[in-house]
């Protein structure tokens, strides 16, 4: 067991305020410490590039023995994530203020042979530290052999150092003691984890639960305990969930041998914003988790940030304090909202900072183009209906075909060349990324057409019920294929607007159950399968599926 302590890193250059967020991060929210450094990278690029280039580059790496002792002071060194379904990935994500404990029930896929398991908690949210103390208490329901794991009999306790609990300071850290289980790929560990503050206190929320496709994940909270939940025998089941929850930030473990042969599995860090999160998708991680969980002997971590450009994750935050030689790559997702906020010269210069910075830490750097951002006056069922937001597809259009041309950079300066100058480019020595990953053409209509894949499957007849989220249609020929996909409803939205659900079970040819936000009532409206996006901005499950199928191949492939 141990504790985040964040060493001061040089501020040479700083003023003194920043210098002052920087080394005392718990001081400043997320937003602030963001706000103040896309600020620098932004007016410092036009006057002076080498001291932006240095203090991303240098300052924030200092030497290797710097950034060791920056890393979780150590804690986590030998040991990798060996479980899916970790995590924290919305900034300001909390408790309500009210209730004072918590019980969550989260259930994670083993994705490599491991041994002798330690759950990682933490109290902080990526770039902010959590608002008070919190009291974690752990235990571990035995090993299941497939994702919907009935209520056990009994649970197994978890200790920190020896004791039954862990309090964390903000910014802390904790891990657990070996939980002696030896698991194979493919089950899966489900702790219970119980938080408790003082009245008045929040805990920082993990990722969202999703009983789609775990079948038993869930919450309870409350203002007074119930010992039930964490009983060592006959538990108390906990109820089933569709929300954000205090979730382990980190399942590790020891890879284990097999047949006497060195594990060597492969891992990837996955660096980004909501686009790599998945937001508004039911898969864990979305897409990047989807697909690296259907590998075998991969593994990842997710570590996103929902609106977040590429120098938010370069200030110091535990995020970056991950990057290390136990990761084999690092995919930097950025670009979406550098598009949006950034001009083309800043949003190269943002990610080529990041890279250089993932590079520096010893990791192959990954890229990827950008997706697209439009409105539509059809519930993105076609393309026909859909305009390109002009100032994100502006800057998005020429720096996809910057990177499709191998993203070249001057060999001394490490600055951006032109599309078709003389200059190294990805995949070749002295480059920072090893290989580039097309996410926009899983989704895109077409190369730099700014516009969405219409949608995938057919239109239907819907009429919607309010009891839980029941769809009927006369005309569908609902099947097993259509199973995950994502639904769009005319009308069925709160005051009339388009809908969006996934559905999660067939019930029959003509009814199917979806899970998102409940659906007005409506009889005999337009409906249609397959919407590659609800908002013009994220994916869908349905994208989700066309992103993930590509990322595995992509993976494959390196």
């Amino acid at each position: 067991m141990g504790f985040l302590d964040p060493k001061p890193v040089t501020t040479a250059g700083l003023d003194a305020a920043t210098a002052a967020k920087i080394n005392a991060p718990g001081s400043a929210t997320a937003t602030a410490l963001n706000a103040t450094i896309d600020t620098k990278v932004v007016a410092e690029r036009a006057t002076t590039a080498t001291s932006i280039e240095t203090r991303v580059v240098t300052e924030r790496a200092t030497t290797a023995a710097a950034i060791d002792d920056r890393r979780f002071n150590g804690l986590l060194k030998g040991l990798i994530p060996v479980a899916d379904g970790c995590g924290t990935f919305a900034v300001s994500s909390k408790s309500n203020g009210t209730n004072t404990v918590g019980y969550t029930r989260s259930i994670h896929k083993v994705m490599v042979d491991a041994y002798d398991f330690r759950l990682v908690y933490v109290n902080f949210q990526h770039g902010e530290a959590g608002d008070n103390a919190i009291t974690v208490t752990a235990k571990m329901e035995p090993l299941s052999a497939n994702a919907t794991p009935a209520n056990p009999t009994v649970l197994y306790p978890v200790t920190f150092d020896g004791q039954p609990s862990v309090t964390l300071a903000p910014w802390g850290l904790a891990i657990s003691d070996p939980i002696p289980f030896n698991a194979t790929t493919g089950q899966y560990l489900v702790p219970r984890t119980q938080v408790n503050v003082a009245a008045g206190g929040k805990w920082p929320y993990g990722r969202v639960l999703n009983p789609r496709v775990t079948g038993s994940e869930g919450r309870i909270e409350g203002t007074t305990e119930t010992p039930g939940y964490m009983a060592a025998a006959a538990p108390t089941a906990i109820a089933g969930v569709y929300a954000n929850a205090y979730v382990p930030y980190m399942i590790v473990a020891t890879p284990s041998f097999v047949g006497g042969v060195s594990p060597s599995p492969k891992s990837v860090y996955g660096a980004g914003d909501s686009i790599l999160h998945g937001l508004g998708t039911l898969p864990i991680a979305g897409w990047f988790g989807d697909a690296v969980r259907e590998l075998t002997g991969w593994t990842y971590f997710a570590g996103c940030a929902t609106g977040e450009i590429t120098p938010g994750f370069l200030a110091p935050n535990p995020r970056l304090q991950l990057l290390d030689s136990r990761w084999d790559y690092v995919l930097h997702e950025y670009g979406s909202n550098e598009c949006a906020a950034l001009n083309l010269s800043d949003t190269k210069f943002n990610i080529i900072a990041g890279w250089r910075a993932e590079q520096a830490r010893g990791l192959k750097v990954l890229a990827n183009t950008v997706s697209p951002r439009t409105t539509s006056t059809d519930g993105w069922n076609t393309t026909t209906n859909q305009t390109p937001d002009s100032a994100h597809n502006g800057v998005r259009v020429p720096y996809n075909q910057w990177l499709r041309d191998g993203a070249p950079l001057n060999a001394s300066t490490f600055a951006a060349v032109a599309i078709g100058g003389s200059g190294v480019r990805i995949g070749e020595a002295g480059h920072p990324v090893v290989a580039l990953f097309d996410l926009a053409a899983a989704v895109e209509s077409g190369t730099d057409t700014g516009l969405w894949k219409a949608r995938q499957g057919r239109a239907f007849t819907a009429t919607t019920t309010t009891n839980g989220g029941v769809v009927n249609s006369p005309d569908a020929v609902f099947t097993s294929a259509d199973l995950n996909e994502t639904i769009w409803i005319d009308n069925a939205g709160t005051a009339g607007a388009d809908h969006f659900a996934t559905i999660t079970n067939i019930r029959n040819a003509t009814q199917v159950d979806v899970i998102g936000i409940t659906p007005t009532a409506t009889t005999s409206v337009s409906g249609s399968i397959g919407v590659v996006t609800s908002d013009g901005i994220h994916m869908t499950d349905t994208s989700t599926r066309l992103i993930k199928t590509a990322f595995k191949t992509f993976l494959q492939s390196l």
